[in-house]
């Protein structure tokens, strides 16, 4: 067995006899579920929205994890019912509600965004 990527997968050599290749595979998954698992991150239960701030423990968050949904309990994803900022930090995470007040809640995707490469590209 030879670890490649930064994330320890295993990959198959030529001498591996079939035990081996199966071991590796499944360890190899176990290995891709758990970085899947840290990467995108979802409350267990809906928070209130609050008149303030108010900071929340979430298990596997990190400073790099953005809010890519709200998920409003009424409103709609883009019409929040009031002026709020979600501040990430590593473990937990801040929700600041800076103008209104309501009664609703909101359970947060937090993914970790990846950098690709962009190019111009000329039309069709």
């Amino acid at each position: 067995m030879i670890q490649t990527t930064n994330i320890g997968l295993n990959k198959v050599e030529g001498t591996d006899n079939w035990r081996t290749i199966f071991a590796d595979y499944n360890q190899s998954m176990d290995i891709i579920e758990q970085v899947l698992s840290r990467k995108v991150i979802v409350p267990s239960t809906p928070i209130p929205i609050p008149s303030g701030t108010v900071f929340y423990n979430l298990e596997g968050l990190t400073i790099n994890h953005v809010v890519d949904k709200w998920q409003f309990s009424s409103s709609a994803e883009n019409h929040p019912p009031c002026d709020l900022t979600i501040t990430t930090y590593d473990g937990y995470f801040s929700v600041t509600n800076s103008n209104g007040s309501t009664t609703e809640t909101i359970c947060p995707v937090f993914v970790v965004p990846i950098t690709s490469a962009i190019e111009r590209r000329s039309a069709e």
